[in-house]
């Protein structure tokens, strides 16, 4: 009998416990945003404000909706690398139609290891958007270009400018990923064509990628379509992909 009670008691005390920390969660989810100091924050470049900020607006936390607000803000944390950011910027340019800006976005929150965002790239409406190839060759220089030394990233500029055709790969990527060197689309194109002129199939698939999206250049399914052709002839699977694809359409 008294381990009756005992359990009984166990099972109530849990029972309270799961009504209070569901309490305190909704509590807190349901306060209002104190706007004024998160905008004061993100005004002056907090990361972590700027996303709540956006959050706010696209929720309707403490303030009326508004979905292009939520976007202003969610894009300049995501700017400065905060992952939820940029994922959450993603998600709303793709339901806002621009598929090819939140698909740059969603690689971007990925990379980085965002469960939710690698989901969303492995969906088939992304399969014809794959990202370019973010592995540096391994027979220039192995590692990231963030992780350079100065000495390093000097000898390969030196490299990529006396022809070597995988340092122009490397620095396409350094370039097109804003590792080591600022986003720089205009220069990644330049280092990608240089190393595709030469034959390399991964930088051929990476100028068809950039040029069907407009990155660094006028957007031109036509030429994108060529450089696609190259890297299949060589026998680039996604390029393969991409151009029996396209055939279709």
């Amino acid at each position: 009998m008294r381990m009756e009670y005992v359990i009984l008691f166990i099972i109530v005390i849990g029972c309270l416990a799961l009504i209070w920390y569901l309490h305190r969660r909704f509590a807190v989810r349901e306060r209002p945003v104190d706007l004024e100091a998160v905008h004061k924050a993100a005004q002056h470049g907090d990361v972590f404000a700027q996303y709540t900020l956006g959050l706010a607006y696209q929720e309707g936390r403490g303030v009326a909706p508004d979905q292009d607000k939520a976007a202003l803000w969610y894009r300049r944390s995501a700017e400065q690398g905060h992952v939820e950011a940029q994922y959450a910027l993603a998600c709303l340019l793709d339901q806002g139609g621009h598929a090819d800006e939140a698909h740059a976005w969603y690689t971007k929150a990925a990379v980085h290891g965002h469960a939710a965002a690698q989901k969303a790239l492995s969906s088939e409406k992304w399969k014809t958007m794959a990202a370019p190839v973010t592995a540096p060759k391994s027979n220039a220089e192995p590692q990231k270009a963030a992780d350079m030394s100065p000495e390093a990233l000097d000898r390969l500029f030196q490299q990529a400018e006396a022809g070597d055709i995988d340092a122009q790969y490397n620095l396409g990527i350094m370039y097109y990923n804003g590792e080591g060197a600022p986003q720089d689309f205009g220069q990644a194109m330049n280092w990608f064509h240089l190393a595709a002129q030469q034959g390399d199939a991964d930088a051929q698939f990476n100028l068809g990628l950039m040029i069907g999206r407009g990155e660094g250049v006028k957007k031109d399914p036509k030429i994108s379509l060529q450089w696609f052709q190259k890297a299949a002839e060589q026998g680039h699977p996604e390029a393969k992909d991409i151009v029996a694809k396209m055939a279709k359409q």
